[in-house]
């Protein structure tokens, strides 16, 4: 509108008046035609459950790869880094990882007693 101010300074109390009559016209919308969905009880989160161990997993192995392939890290720790000691670093890692997920995933029970 500040382009067009000077052909039409009315303009301005056109748009306020419409951005305000917008604003009702939306908001009486959400509150009388828009309603929540209904609920449902359910015993857990079904097949999602299984989906975001899937993805974890796939999350865990990433950020090993990104850590070790693109991190600098390696060569204060290890030294001169090759691609074949990148690669045993990388599987050494990723075990590692997998293997305290599991362990953890073990010891920390699905549902609390107190639940």
């Amino acid at each position: 509108m500040t382009i067009f101010g000077i052909f039409f300074p009315l303009g301005l109390f056109y748009l306020a008046f419409a951005n305000i009559l917008m604003c009702m016209l939306t908001l009486f919308a959400f509150s009388n035609h828009c309603k929540r969905a209904l609920s449902i009880v359910t015993k857990g989160i079904g097949v999602w459950k299984d989906i975001l161990v899937v993805v974890s997993y796939f999350a865990s192995i990433y950020n090993i790869v990104a850590l070790i392939f693109t991190g600098n890290g390696l060569m204060y720790i290890f030294g001169d880094v090759n691609a074949t000691r990148d690669l045993i670093i990388l599987l050494v890692f990723e075990h590692a990882l997998l293997g305290l997920k599991s362990f953890i995933r073990g010891v920390v029970e699905d549902i609390p007693e107190w639940v």
